[in-house]
């Protein structure tokens, strides 16, 4: 008795969606990605904070005390961030909350540490601010 195979074709896999990058791969610098970086801020790095409300992803940039007037400018003219004020024992502005053209949300603030420093003509002799930029990957 002879024995014929015959061929079964398998299904079509059904289509997957495009996998979504782990929240750390989504770091990076996130004012130059929405095209808003100023010039003289220095990108200090980025993380995931997946145990938090909105599970944001962090990124910090370092500017000198010197080019800290000209960062401020250009962060009230490109995202309509208020100037800096000294509260207490540290100049801070408000933080601020931007939508890119994708719609994805940013909170954005900038600050100095503690100082002694009591006027903006001072400024230089505050060795660092820093821009603190939060992406966040879920409604909150």
């Amino acid at each position: 008795m002879a024995m014929v195979a015959c061929a079964v074709a398998a299904p079509p896999a059904p289509a997957r969606a495009p996998a979504v990058p782990p929240l750390a791969a989504q770091c990076g610098d996130l004012l130059a990605r929405m095209g808003k970086k100023p010039p003289l801020a220095r990108y200090a790095g980025c993380r995931a904070q997946p145990d938090r409300q909105g599970k944001p992803l962090r990124a910090t940039y370092r500017v000198s005390g010197r080019d800290a007037a000209q960062v401020e400018a250009f962060l009230v003219r490109a995202l309509g961030m208020r100037p800096l004020e000294r509260v207490c024992c540290i100049w801070e502005t408000r933080t601020i909350y931007v939508k890119d053209a994708g719609g994805a949300v940013y909170s954005i603030v900038m600050g100095s540490d503690e100082t002694l420093v009591h006027n903006r003509a001072e400024w230089h002799a505050i060795p660092v601010f820093e821009i603190v930029v939060e992406r966040y990957t879920e409604d909150i």
